[in-house]
């Protein structure tokens, strides 16, 4: 028997056996083939290191293509041989098995998605929501299947990953069952995956956290952000508390937007979530706020500005400081807004006007507030406004 050692020699073929490819050696330079009389292309490779590999060299659309089967002894002969055997009916059928390996080890992994989607969705830092979808990926999915194809994600995978979730974060493991949907969604639209494996999967029951301030409380917050360093924060947290506005409604809020008296705030349609215009009469409170600020400012657009002159993008850190000075524990900025709703509701507003305060498009969406505690919009802003500072002050005398 000849070897083939990519030399014009003429090649003999017997029939491999165990004993046979066992007792090759390994040539003194590169490789020699040893082919197989039995199957047309079957082939044991011993490279010059002595690594022995079964191989099977095949043509498609004219084109010499060789694939490794497996190393021996973990593939014994007979192994090889029906792996060929099976190959052999592929590559007549007209697939090429060399070519869908290559294609499969090219096939983006779940890193590759994630990668992807997070210069499309979640590249903005500033933002509380990509940085924590950036925290599930990074500590919790990525080390633990992020090598995998994004192809081979199954329903069971994602059962496996919320399983195996640290702790007993309820809240934590649906925010990060929504990043993966989010994700996935983005992989069938780029063809990296037929469907979605996140769908399906059971998302944990979440019980309705009650986030509000009392007025009493409300007053020990206006106290604490008369004390904050940065007082356009402060501001703009103070246009929170008596507007119930979003946070980048405040935040972006511009000049035009407020007539010269300062007593209407006129949110534009493409300024607000719902797409419509809104009007919120201002209350004495936030009238002298703007005054004050107007009179000051340097900045002819936005009302909160930072120091490049665009606008603030965020008042963590005043809040933060605010909460702890206030006492007030560990509460999420948007608390104000429900907290807004709350009181209004408490003080006999319907939760239809309560809904055009918050410019809310449907009294569904206010309704969620009533639960939470047994006139004219403009009456509703100022009573707002006079409950903060004047509600149980008699109490609060007798305690002292």
């Amino acid at each position: 028997m000849t070897q083939d050692t990519g030399t014009a020699a003429d090649i003999v073929m017997t029939r491999l056996t165990d004993a046979s490819v066992k007792a090759f050696r390994p040539p003194p330079k590169a490789f020699d083939m040893h082919w197989d009389g039995e199957i047309p292309g079957l082939a044991i490779r011993v490279t010059s290191s002595g690594v022995k590999s079964f191989v099977i060299t095949y043509r498609h659309k004219g084109t010499q293509y060789q694939y490794t089967i497996g190393r021996y002894p973990v593939w014994p002969v007979a192994a090889a041989r029906d792996e060929a055997k099976k190959l052999r009916r592929e590559i007549d059928a007209g697939r090429n098995p060399r070519e869908e390996r290559l294609e499969q080890r090219r096939a983006p992994t779940v890193r590759d998605l994630y990668d992807t989607v997070k210069k499309a969705r979640w590249s903005d830092t500033d933002k509380p929501w990509p940085k924590e979808v950036r925290r599930y990926f990074e500590k919790h999915i990525l080390p633990r299947i992020g090598s995998t194809k994004v192809e081979d994600v199954t329903y069971r995978t994602i059962e496996e990953l919320k399983r195996n979730y640290p702790g007993s974060a309820h809240y934590a493991e649906n925010r990060m069952l929504a990043a993966l949907s989010t994700a996935f969604n983005d992989a069938v639209k780029l063809g990296w995956a037929q469907k979605n494996p996140v769908m399906g999967v059971q998302r944990n029951r979440e019980t309705a956290r009650v986030h509000y301030l009392e007025p009493k409380e409300l007053r020990r917050l206006l106290t604490a952000l008369d004390k904050c360093q940065e007082q356009t924060s402060a501001d703009a947290i103070r246009l929170m508390i008596f507007t119930g506005c979003r946070v980048g409604e405040a935040l972006n809020a511009e000049w035009y937007e407020f007539n010269s008296p300062f007593s209407v705030w006129h949110k534009s349609a493409d300024k607000t979530k719902q797409g419509n215009h809104h009007y919120v009469p201002l209350s004495k409170p936030v009238t002298e706020m703007f005054k004050r600020r107007w009179e000051k400012s340097t900045n002819a657009r936005f009302v909160f500005p930072g120091k490049l002159g665009n606008p603030i993008t965020h008042v963590r850190k005043t809040w933060k400081t605010a909460c702890k000075e206030a006492k007030l524990g560990n509460r999420q900025l948007k608390s104000l807004r429900d907290s807004f709703a709350s009181n209004m509701k408490n003080m006999g507003f319907s939760l239809e006007m309560i809904g055009e305060a918050l410019g809310h498009s449907e009294v569904r969406t206010t309704a969620r507030y009533a639960h939470l505690f047994d006139g004219g919009l403009d009456r509703l802003f100022s009573e707002h406004a006079e409950a903060i500072f004047c509600e149980n002050e008699a109490q609060e005398v007798d305690a002292d």
